[in-house]
């Protein structure tokens, strides 16, 4: 529950950092002003969304010990080395289909037409 907590956390304080940073750049010499309308455009949604997790993930931090099941348990004890390779399966998977598909497509437009 720690690592999980922790990661929670440094989402929420990484989200807080790029929702304060600056929505207006200045261009070089020229002194254009550039607006950033992006991922982080509306900076209040944002803000609330980064507190929000941080202290989530401070109350699950605090609290997390009777939260926690076998499953969040054996997420904990794995190595830090092993921890997301419960996701490589599905996106090998993925890459096999997607050149599976690649492979089907050249032959249909190999074959030729009578």
């Amino acid at each position: 529950m720690k690592r999980i907590s922790t990661a929670i956390m440094l989402v929420g304080i990484v989200m807080l950092i790029l929702a304060l940073g600056s929505d207006v750049a200045v261009d070089g010499m020229g002194g254009r002003r550039i607006t950033n309308n992006g991922l982080m455009h509306d900076r209040l949604v944002n803000i609330i969304l980064s507190v929000t997790l941080i202290l989530g993930g401070l109350l699950l931090k605090l609290f997390g010990d009777k939260l926690s099941g076998p499953y969040l348990q054996v997420i904990d004890q794995l190595p830090a080395s092993e921890y997301l390779d419960w996701l490589t399966p599905p996106i090998h998977e993925a890459r096999a289909d997607d050149r599976c598909r690649q492979f089907q497509q050249r032959f249909v437009d190999i074959q030729p037409s009578f």
